[in-house]
C-alpha cells in the first residue's frame, strides 16, 4: 500500500487496484507488477502535488481479507 498526502485532483491511476481517497490523503493499492515508483510517476505526470509518499506493508487484516476473497 502507498500512502499519499497530496494537493490537486486524484484521478484513476492505471496501475492502481484500489484507491481509498480521503480528500487530501489517499491509500493506494498497486496492481501486481506495478511499483510504488510507477504510481508516483503517474501522480506527478497528472499535476498532483505530492507532499508525502510512503510505502507500507499490508496489515494482517488486509492479508486475511485477500486470502479469503481469493478462495471464492
Amino acid at each position: 500500500t502507498v500512502i499519499v498526502e497530496f494537493e490537486g485532483e486524484l484521478v484513476d491511476l492505471d496501475g492502481a487496484r484500489k484507491i481509498e481517497n480521503f480528500g487530501r490523503y489517499a491509500e493506494i493499492t498497486p496492481k501486481d507488477g506495478t511499483s510504488p515508483q510507477d504510481i508516483l510517476r503517474q501522480l506527478i505526470a497528472r499535476g498532483v502535488v505530492v507532499n508525502r509518499f510512503e510505502v507500507t506493508s499490508p496489515s494482517l487484516n488486509e492479508i486475511f481479507v485477500e486470502m479469503v476473497e481469493g478462495r471464492r
